[in-house]
């Protein structure tokens, strides 16, 4: 599996980006590396020196979605190392921070069998074998040894380790993700937890 997006933490950006037909989030940029416009960029993949040849990506602002040459890229302290076409300084640069970056489909990276991008899960309906809802895919955690879900019913949050046992499969084409909800698992839910049994 593909490594999770990154959460910014820029409420009004998460309130206008756009799912794209076509284009994968590939990296968001997370600040200035030096004085000379270079980008400190976290890339969403676990495989970031694939993409050390890479000519172009897509930028998405608040306003556009445009192509923006790339002219030096490096990956370094696990991050990438950007330097596009037309950023000069540092204080351009930091002019980006948290912004989204883009590349076509065709140019990603090919999965392995039963390999998904993380970032398509979210919005996944979480259900038992019976089809009961059981919440929604937020987010994505690495915790080392495991991927987890973050998943939010009905205004509660609970944590979904990505096990064997526990997922039992996950349709992205279907948007679910079906699990065998073992006892205790929403133990960890903030709020009234009456409303679920198992």
């Amino acid at each position: 599996m593909k490594r999770p997006p990154f959460q910014p933490e820029y409420g009004a950006i998460l309130n206008w980006r756009q799912d794209y037909e076509h284009l994968t989030w590939i990296g968001t940029i997370i600040g200035a590396h030096g004085l000379k416009g270079t980008l400190r960029v976290r890339p969403l993949t676990d495989t970031p020196e694939y993409y050390l040849n890479v000519d172009g990506l897509m930028l998405e602002t608040k306003d556009e979605l445009k192509s923006v040459e790339v002219e030096e890229i490096s990956f370094a302290s696990s991050q990438w190392r950007i330097r596009f076409s037309g950023i000069q300084n540092r204080n351009e640069a930091e002019a980006l921070n948290g912004l989204r970056l883009l590349l076509a489909d065709t140019e990603l990276k090919p999965l392995e069998k039963d390999e998904v991008f993380l970032h398509r899960l979210v919005g996944l309906r979480v259900e038992d074998r019976e089809g009961v809802n059981l919440g929604e895919v937020t987010g994505t955690l690495e915790t080392g040894a495991n991927l987890v879900y973050e998943v939010r019913l009905e205004g509660r949050e609970y944590l979904l380790p990505a096990s064997p046992g526990i997922v039992l499969d996950v349709d992205v084409e279907k948007g679910k993700l079906i699990i065998d909800p073992v006892p205790g698992l929403l133990d960890d839910a903030s709020g009234d937890q009456s409303d679920v049994s198992f």
